[in-house]
């Protein structure tokens, strides 16, 4: 708060200027500022009155002056040297009493009117006294608006009424004193409303259910409600833990699940049809994971255990001691030939060898004769920009599980390095890249960086840049 004063003979004429309202804390600044006309000694500041009072104790309290340990005055330096003139629109240069040593000293009086004293009771105000260092009244010239900033300390409310005097309880009183003590002027200004804080309180947090999971992590939701809530329109800046929620949900039984390995029911021809047409062959027949372990739950059979693969007799009849369809072999249906091995390119073009099934071959009967092995072209479509298949075909890709990714990739620019980022939620793991096999020409390493926001980037960095119009995996 600003209390302004112009001081001149026969003028009363005084303004109040409250530059924000005090604030929510134990002591504000009051700042006084006045233009003299003559030397001033003494200034003497009352602040509003002291109504809370304890009787028993002859104690009351409110505004009061903050003290050091002789009960002197704690006086601030100013915050500059323009402080706003109410009575033009322009600002006026301001000089600090303090920052300019003009204070002599400065005595507080918290306890005034707190006697018993019902006969000449005297109002409950605290003051200060600020003694100024005189100038001579002979070499007294035009001095600009002189000002000092005094801690205060705010009441919980603001007073109300009229003091033992009559005079208004809620304002500031200003006595100005020359060198004989004469009073050289005097004012009084309105205090601001002194605005209270609301502090908020809350129920205790009622849970509303069980933990949605047994185990695996789950939520848990609580509820609790707000016993006073502030009146509405109350300054926002006034309230106290007014914004914290009513609701909240929290993680529960993280620990990881015992889930056991399941295998799906045995799928025929698995691995093709009959070895043979004909003279007993043999068919594959496998059972696929359709539910991975997890925890401490029993661990998958491989692919080669009894559980997973077994073999069966198939096309047991006789073949007749020849060779077939020597002529034609190799404009056979898919169906009567067996795939070696996976295509050697996933795009663009690759070889597979494929096992030709004869019906029948005799003894003495030359491989050439019949042909019963030949390599043929595959996945022929032409390879895209960015490409990605399984790594596992076999396998489903399961939630929270590993799985392999085959990423093929066409270059049109020089590449000093590769960023690879997956979509939000899919993780490389932490560190370095788990890169089962490749043929990047001269990659320096991988590892991982964290993007934020549940996403992560794969940076594959090479010694020399990757060339282009060449495809790379």
């Amino acid at each position: 708060s600003t209390v302004k004063s112009p001081l001149g003979s026969g003028s009363n004429t005084t303004t109040l200027t409250a530059t924000e309202p005090p604030l929510p804390h134990d002591f504000d600044e009051v700042t006084v500022e006045f233009f003299p006309t003559r030397p001033i000694a003494l200034v003497e500041l009352r602040l509003p009155e002291r109504q809370q009072c304890d009787t028993a104790r002859k104690r009351c309290i409110g505004y009061s002056f903050r003290v050091t340990a002789n009960k002197g005055c704690i006086l601030q330096k100013g915050h500059g040297d323009v402080l706003p003139d109410t009575r033009s629109s322009r600002p006026e240069y301001a000089m600090d009493l303090v920052d300019n040593d003009m204070v002599k000293r400065c005595i507080v009086d918290n306890e005034v009117g707190n006697s018993a004293d019902t006969e000449q009771p005297t109002p409950k105000r605290s003051t200060a006294t600020l003694q100024l260092n005189l100038v001579n009244e002979s070499k007294f010239t035009r001095l600009p608006w002189q000002f000092f900033t005094i801690l205060v300390q705010n009441p919980p409310r603001t007073p109300s009424g009229k003091d033992v005097r009559g005079n208004l309880a809620n304002e500031f009183q200003l006595v100005f004193k020359g060198a004989d003590d004469s009073v050289v002027g005097s004012a009084a200004y309105k205090a601001v409303e002194i605005a209270s804080l609301w502090f908020c309180s809350y129920s205790p947090w009622v849970l509303m259910g069980p933990c949605s999971a047994n185990c695996g992590g789950g939520k848990r939701y609580s509820v609790r409600k707000l016993l006073h809530p502030p009146p509405k329109g109350y300054d926002q800046s006034l309230l106290v833990g007014c914004d914290e929620g009513t609701q909240k949900t929290e993680p529960c039984n993280d620990m990881i699940c015992d889930v056991d390995c399941q295998l799906g029911d045995w799928i025929e021809w698995a691995d093709g049809p009959c070895s043979t047409t004909c003279g007993g062959g043999v068919e594959v027949q496998r059972r696929r994971v359709i539910v991975g372990p997890s925890g401490n739950g029993k661990t998958c059979p491989s692919v080669s255990d009894p559980l997973r693969v077994r073999y069966k007799e198939c096309n047991n009849d006789s073949c007749e001691p020849r060779c077939e369809a020597l002529g034609a072999l190799w404009n056979s249906t898919e169906r009567e030939m067996i795939v070696e091995g996976p295509c050697s390119e996933r795009c663009g073009g690759g070889n597979q060898s494929v096992l030709r099934v004869s019906s029948r071959r005799d003894p003495g009967v030359e491989d050439a004769q019949c042909a019963t092995r030949r390599t043929v072209p595959c996945n022929q479509e032409e390879c895209k920009e960015l490409s990605l298949f399984s790594g596992r075909p076999d396998l489903l890709p399961q939630v929270d599980k590993w799985f392999e990714v085959h990423i093929v990739f066409f270059l049109s620019n020089l590449a000093g390095h590769l960023e690879l980022r997956p979509p939000r939620g899919f993780s490389f793991g932490q560190s370095k890249c788990k890169l089962v096999e490749h043929n990047l020409p001269r990659l320096r390493g991988c590892k991982i960086t964290e993007l934020g926001d549940h996403r992560q980037m794969a940076v594959f960095e090479f010694l020399n840049p990757l060339e282009p119009h060449r495809p790379d995996t």
